[in-house]
């Protein structure tokens, strides 16, 4: 038997000193202070659990579901086992008496009729709706048609005669054996199959013993059934025993052939064609795989392997995701099966119909055809057991399906399925009959039979048999968590008065279905790659990205997943320079995930710049060895390590913003990596995050879960929680909770999710192939910017609906990301949001027909949903104002139309202000009417509950609904929409809290739906991004106390007072957005850029949004400066001159500038003159210094300045010098040391009063007035202060950084150098404003707002008009009490709300049974998934299972290579790649 082996080789640690030479040797004994203090002991201590375990309260939970389960399904079986046979017992018994007993039976023939058809009709109606209009479910083939016919009418055949006629030519105990007998035929084809297929010695054993014990007690139900009349008071009439016995047979063999699983399986055509020949050669891992799953078995599952990864060759055609969209993988159909369901249902009935008449009125004395027409009639002679007994037969049919359902796709089949069907429900049902026959129920006299040795024995051996045959299956098969009925039944239907065998013989097991892959199997091929793109996050928010990525990384123990982690920087890179951003992130990286940067692989690419490591395995300083024993031979694999790597992009090389880094990772992840390792699409997975986003694993795992059991499903998102503090903060808690609730879940269910958001989801590589093409185009047109810059992810999914997929939102997976807290990044947020949000919403109505076409899953239900919510929408701001407009007549009593008025009048203000003053304006602005309509909707809240508890008391006029019911309109819609809310909470318990918030949600509802919306209408011509970006406003204006501002406000308006005004610091310029982003924690952020630089990047980056023209790919190499840039870039003769500008000390100007230059000397010469002569001062100059300086020639200042923004930074540390000539040496400025020695500054203690020093005041007294050295001055007194811990860190990663090597990537990956610069070319590189579609793109923006302002004011205008007119002149809607128009408003709104609110109930409950499916059994256990990072933590997990995964997955690697050799590790394929220190060491 082999066996798994888990090894662990300590590696010996080498230490190694890290620093600066001459650094002393660290001391032994480490001060307290030194320590980590015990929060972050413990802080650290729970981070290192990075999968949490159920609690006992879960796995209690999942044992009461499952007991729950198993007696509901045992009582709903029993029901209408127990309906059905009571029935045709009574009526069989009615139809040899006369009178009031014959006509009792007739009416029994037609309860009897509507039962056994009611099913197949249900089922039939089910198929219409789901699959009739399905275009991507195929209609069956004609063979499955006439093959679905005909085993149709067998199985009518059979059920007609045990229902009808069976039970009357014996007892219901012995009608209970017989029905037992159906497994007969099936467990016969167990025990063939397995002999012929080698199926193992267990399977062998269990099948051959089932089926002797299946026929003895097959025989021993025959002999009672034969026997029956011989026992007294037993006559069942005058039929022959030959038609007796030939009816029992045919009823057992009819059902037995039909049910048979591999009949069933033929039918929808789910067997593999996969085939391998035998020429191939098997070492010992795949004889050992043959060993434990069988020589067939073996050879099918390695063939659908082989199949399903669809392993290929690349092709030698190059990098086709992008530029040739044609060539890709087609999509396999949706399987027949609803389709077929339809046939068959249809079938069933008509043939029961017919059937159950004939079979009645032939084989039943004194009966006939006419019975059936006469029993419609006898109604009325039927008792309350016969009623009973009909509403239990079709409730515990349909209940008992679905609760079997229910258990099996919960993963809870073992115990809430197999157990009490195979071996409770027989014995359970026999028991009934025997206590009914006691109490004289059924008309029996004599009861001996339900004693006698026959009986009992036959009872024994079929359930031993249905036990070791069905119940062994089942209890094997554990299917995955969540599917659906076709993926868990051959068909979704279900059968009356047979329930039992139906379900067990219908349900797919692993043994019948060849189509069946092993979890363990398909998770060891599935690779996983995390794409993460950047910006200027914090440090905080970087750390707890790295902590979830280390979680992912600890939690591979087994190393058999593939995982990979990439993060994508913008604006990262200046040449090889990275910025302070990204020192930062290298040093978190050292500190959460154990690298060191000296031992980075950084390496130079088209891109910019590239920083990886190979991280070590979870265990410190070891490495995991795993040992797969094959009887003499041992099979050694190293773990698996995760690549971490940092993508560094320079905007000069390829375009910014976060939709292009998306663009690379797609089509890096599509077009590199996964030809590079062979994997499948449709089973390799793109999670992405945010750099500011925590996860876990278990959520991974949980989205994971619902991607692998439905292929069609191309990304599922999570739940999101935001973070911050203060009241901001609480109105996003609030709003983000009934967005996930209501908005997410009504998508889900309707049709499908419209928005899987970027921070944190799982994205399904084939259906990213399908839609990057689009996805990358550029902007050619101002609605594409609002749907393609403004709104990236929203447009994405826009397109993956569009091209078929399906979204779906995964309640059980949860992450958390930082929301803005500040007004205005609030507002600017939501302007990109609001603005997308419409875009993408009239897209999606305006794209209904393609998108029907293509996907059919979205209905016209889902359309109509859509359309209401983007007309709720639009209608917002008038809404709002009538609304507010009750309010206060409830609040305040004013007269409704004067409020009306006064709204107007402030909306149309704010309209004119948001179009004609500045952007602070506009949220200073926004800031005032926020906080009066606050106060307003306090007093609305207030004067509405005073209104409530007056219709309560039956203190008011409010009109009442009836005199019976004293509570007005209004009063009970409020109750229902907080009772809504409530319950709502309540299925929500761990997030019950968020409607604490919803305090501050009413506050600020006109702020988001009135003055928002005013906002991100009139302001969709802005193209900022609006967060995360460097702030124009002085460092020092915006921290200055209340005096300050006072005077400077005074100064201002009273200027003709002073004589002499401050003049603005290039200091503040320079310090002015800088330490904002990391202000939390005292990190730097990004190197010093000053004003008017930070307003020349943004221009830049505004022009390289792609506002190009996709059918003109080369217009840019018709110019001189851009094809200059690109071929530069892989330019080997240009790395000499780089290494010299890169160079701290910079190059003269003379050296920078080329002597071809036009006006070379008289240029070089201004440059002097203003103390701009060498680089480290011309870095981040501006266009208007240079116009300044007195170059006017448009020409020399374009290339001038594109020169400078290939410079680096050359950013001042900030420190505390010793004397000021070291200071001045190391800022360029020595040469005017004396003139500091002159004002005696000399020491460090001297140099505190330069921090006082204005610009005139350097001019005056150190007399320097070159404005190049000015302002590097100021730059440098705005750094002379004590560094803070974060930008000591930055320093030493910076000095660590550059000890490691330069890679060149053309030169030790020219495959990815290839795919780079193709990419690069394609669709990457800047585009030159000049010749880009920037002004047309201002204008068509100017136009879009323009008509989409009138379209906004129309809608809202004509709404408010007939609302109000309708309420105040034609008193139609008086029932609304006396707050009519808020009231209709409310009710308008609350349709979206209750089609949300039921969608959100349907969803909970499949929340529910994804928690139920993962929760374990054992206490202190793990989640249980479909998908788990390690094997152990896959459904029922066995050693047996973790062996033949291992062997098979290294069969398929040597078969798909054609030899024997093993897939290479990552650092085979990226040879760059290096582990952290500790190994480098030991190597």
């Amino acid at each position: 038997m082999a066996s798994i082996e888990v090894s662990t080789t300590s590696l010996a640690s080498t230490a190694t000193t890290m620093g600066t030479e001459g650094k002393k040797a660290p001391r032994k004994n480490k001060l307290v202070i030194e320590a980590d203090s015990k929060i972050k002991r413990e802080l650290n201590r729970k981070d290192l659990k990075y999968s949490h375990r159920p609690s006992v309260v879960v796995v209690i939970i999942k044992w009461f579901s499952t007991v729950l389960l198993f007696l509901l399904l045992l009582a709903f079986v029993n029901f209408s086992k127990v309906g059905s046979i009571s029935l045709s017992h009574i009526m069989s018994r009615g139809v040899f008496e006369t009178g009031t007993a014959q006509q009792r039976a007739q009416g029994i023939l037609v309860l009897l009729q509507i039962a056994t058809i009611v099913p197949h009709v249900f089922s039939f109606l089910r198929g219409i709706l789901t699959g009739a209009l399905r275009k991507d479910i195929p209609w069956p083939s004609r063979r499955s048609l006439i093959g679905g016919v005909v085993l149709s009418v067998v199985e009518s055949v059979g059920t007609t005669l045990f229902v009808f006629c069976v039970p009357g030519l014996t007892g219901p105990g012995t009608t209970v054996l017989l029905m037992s007998g159906v497994f007969v035929l099936p467990v016969l084809y167990n025990a063939l199959h397995s002999w012929m297929a080698d199926r193992g010695r267990t399977a062998k054993f269990f099948f051959t013993v089932a089926l002797a014990f299946e026929l003895a007690g097959l025989g021993l139900a025959g002999y009672t059934f034969a026997n029956h009349n011989k026992i007294p008071d037993q006559d069942v009439g005058t039929v022959e025993d030959s038609t007796r016995f030939g009816v029992m047979v045919t009823a057992v063999l009819c059902l037995s052939v039909a049910w048979i699983p591999a009949i069933q399986r033929r039918l929808l055509n789910t067997g593999s064609d996969a085939d391998v020949t035998s020429e191939q050669t098997l070492d010992d891992s795949d004889a050992f795989a043959r060993e434990i799953m069988g020589e067939q078995t073996f050879v099918k599952s390695l063939a659908s392997s082989r199949e399903t990864t669809g392993h290929s060759e690349p092709s030698s055609s190059g990098y086709q995701s992008i530029s040739n969209p044609a060539q890709k993988p087609t999509r396999k159909l949706a399987p027949s099966t609803w389709k077929l369901t339809i046939v068959m249902s249809a079938v069933k009935a008509v043939c029961i119909f017919g059937f159950s008449i004939l079979f009645y009125a032939w084989m039943l004395p004194n009966a006939s055809a006419d019975d059936w027409v006469k029993g419609w009639g006898q109604m009325s002679q039927l008792t309350k057991t016969d009623w009973v007994m009909f509403v239990g037969n079709i409730g515990g049919t349909f209940f008992g399906y679905f609760t079997a359902y229910i258990a099996c796709t919960t993963r809870m089949q073992r115990f809430g399925f197999s157990v009490p069907l195979t071996l409770f429900s027989t014995p359970l049902s026999y028991v009934t009959f025997y206590a009914m026959c006691a109490r004289g129920d059924l008309g029996e006299a004599n009861c001996t039979m339900y004693g006698d040795a026959f009986s009992v024995s036959a009872l024994v051996l079929l359930v031993v048999a249905q036990t070791l045959s069905n119940g062994y299956l089942l209890f094997r098969s554990q299917f995955l968590a969540m599917l659906k009925e076709d993926q868990l039944f051959w068909t979704p239907m279900y059968t009356s008065g047979l329930l039992e065998q139906w379900l067990i013989l219908s349900k797919k097991t692993e043994y019948h279905d060849e189509q069946h892959e092993d979890p363990v199997l398909k998770a060891s091929r599935t690779k996983v790659i995390i794409c993460t793109t950047m910006y200027r996050e914090a440090d905080y928010e970087m750390r707890q990205l790295l902590q979830s990525i280390n979680g992912i990384h600890r939690a591979q123990t087994d190393g058999v997943r593939k995982f990979e982690s990439h993060i994508f920087f913008d604006g990262a890179v200046k040449d090889v320079n990275p910025t302070d951003f990204v020192l930062q992130l290298i040093s978190l990286a050292e500190e959460e995930l154990g690298v060191t940067a000296t031992f980075c692989t950084r390496t130079r690419t088209p891109y910019g710049l590239s920083v990886s490591w190979n991280l070590n395995t979870p265990h410190t300083n070891s490495n995991m060895v795993f040992k797969i024993h094959l009887k003499d031979n041992i099979k050694v694999r190293s773990a698996r390590n995760m690549v971490f790597k940092i993508h560094l992009k320079d905007n000069i090389k390829v375009k910014n913003k976060k939709r292009w880094s998306q663009v690379m990772y797609m089509s890096y992840v599509l077009d590199f990596i996964l030809k590079q390792e062979k994997c499948s699409e449709e089973e390799c997975f793109i999670l992405t995050t945010d750099a500011d986003v925590r996860f876990n694993v278990n959520s991974v795992e949980a989205l994971l879960d619902l991607m692998t059991r439905d292929p069609s499903v191309g990304a599922v998102c999570a739940r999101t929680h935001p973070l911050g503090s203060g009241p901001l903060v609480w109105y996003q808690v609030f709003e983000y909770a009934i967005g996930h609730w209501f908005q997410k879940a009504a998508e889900h269910v309707i049709g499908s999710v419209l928005c899987s958001p970027g921070c944190f989801s799982v994205y399904r590589c084939s259906a990213i192939r399908d839609i990057l093409p689009e996805y990358a185009t550029n902007v050619e047109h101002a609605f594409d910017f609002l749907t393609k810059d403004m709104g990236e992810d929203r447009w994405f999914c826009t397109l993956m609906v569009q091209s078929g997929w399906r979204i779906e939102y995964c309640a059980a997976a949860e992450n958390s990301t930082h929301c803005p807290e500040d007004f205005d990044e609030f507002f600017k947020q939501r302007r990109r949001w609001v603005a997308s949000t419409l875009a993408n919403l009239m897209l999606l109505v305006k794209e209904w027909s393609t998108i029907s076409r293509l996907n059919p899953r979205v209905s016209a239900v889902f359309l109509l949903y859509q359309a209401v919510l983007l007309f709720a929408t639009l209608i917002g701001p008038s809404s709002i104002i009538l609304v507010v407009t009750g309010g206060l007549t409830y609040a305040w009593h004013i007269n409704p139309t004067t409020t009306v008025i006064l709204q107007l009048i402030v909306t149309v203000l704010y309209a004119v202000i948001c179009l004609t003053t500045s952007s602070k304006t506009q949220l200073n602005t926004a800031k005032l009417l926020t906080f009066l309509y606050a106060i307003i909707m306090a007093a609305v809240m207030v004067g509405t509950a005073v209104q409530v508890a007056k219709d309560i008391s039956k203190a008011s006029d409010a009109a009442l609904i009836h005199e019976s019911f004293p509570i007005s309109t209004t009063t009970l819609y409020l109750a229902i929409m907080v009772g809504i809310f409530l319950l709502t909470g309540m299925m929500h318990p761990s997030e019950f809290y968020c409607l604490l918030h919803g305090f501050w949600f009413f506050l600020c509802i006109p702020a988001g739906y009135l003055i928002l919306m005013i906002y991100s209408i009139c302001n969709i011509t802005d193209q900022s991004w609006g967060t995360r970006e460097v702030k124009e406003h002085s460092v020092r204006v915006a921290h200055r106390n209340w005096q300050d501002r006072l005077t400077a406000m005074f100064k201002e308006v009273f200027f003709c007072c002073f004589t002499r005004r401050e003049t603005r610091s290039i200091e503040s310029q320079t310090e002015a957005g800088v330490r904002k982003p990391m202000s939390r924690s005292g990190s730097v952020s990004e190197s010093s850029e000053t004003n008017t630089d930070a307003k020349t990047v943004r221009t830049f980056n505004t022009s390289e949004d792609g506002n190009s023209i996709r059918g003109l790919p080369r217009i840019h190499e018709e110019y001189d400066e851009v094809e200059d840039a690109r071929v530069s870039f892989s330019d080997t003769e240009e790395d000499d001159d780089d290494d010299k500008i890169n160079n701290e000390e910079g190059v003269k100007v003379e050296e920078w500038l080329t002597s071809d230059f036009d006006a070379y000397e008289s240029v070089v010469q201004k440059f002097k003159d203003n103390g701009f002569e060498n680089t480290i001062f011309i870095s981040k100059m501006t266009d208007k210094e240079l116009k300044d300086m007195g170059i006017k020639s448009s020409g020399q200042k374009r290339y001038l300045m594109e020169k400078i923004k290939k410079l680096p930074d050359y950013d001042i540390v900030a420190d505390v010098p010793k004397n000021v000539k070291s200071w001045l040496k190391k800022i360029g400025l020595e040469m005017y040391t004396t003139n500091f020695k002159q004002e005696h500054i000399n020491s460090s203690k001297d140099m505190e009063i330069l921090k006082s020093f204005s610009r005139k005041d350097i001019q005056t007294e150190l007399k320097i007035n070159k404005i190049g050295h000015i302002k590097r001055l100021m730059q440098a007194i705005a750094k002379l202060r004590n560094p803070t811990s974060g930008e000591r860190k930055i320093l030493e990663v910076r000095q660590r950084l550059k000890k490691s090597l330069l890679h060149k990537m053309r030169e030790h990956q020219p495959e990815e150098e290839e795919f780079w610069q193709t990419l690069q070319n394609l669709c990457l590189l800047p585009q030159s404003t000049a010749y880009g579609l920037e002004e047309d793109l201002k204008r068509d923006l100017g136009e879009l707002r323009n008509k989409w302002i009138v379209i906004l004011a129309v809608f809202n205008t004509l709404w408010m008009v007939l609302i109000y007119t309708l309420a105040d002149q034609g008193k139609l809607l008086s029932v609304a009490s006396s707050n009519p128009v808020g009231l209709v408003v409310l009710v308008v709104f609350s349709f979206v709300l209750f089609v949300q609110f039921i969608a959100m109930i349907i969803h909970r409950i499949t929340t529910a049974t994804h928690f139920l499916a993962r929760a374990p059994y054992r206490f202190g256990a793990k989640y249980r998934t479909a998908w788990a990072l390690n094997d152990c933590d896959m459904p029922e997990e066995t050693e047996a299972r973790r062996a033949r995964a291992e062997a098979i997955r290294m069969a398929e690697d040597r078969i798909i290579d054609g030899r024997s050799t093993r897939v290479a590790k990552p650092e085979e394929k990226q040879p760059l790649l290096r582990q952290s220190e500790d190994s480098i060491s030991n190597a």
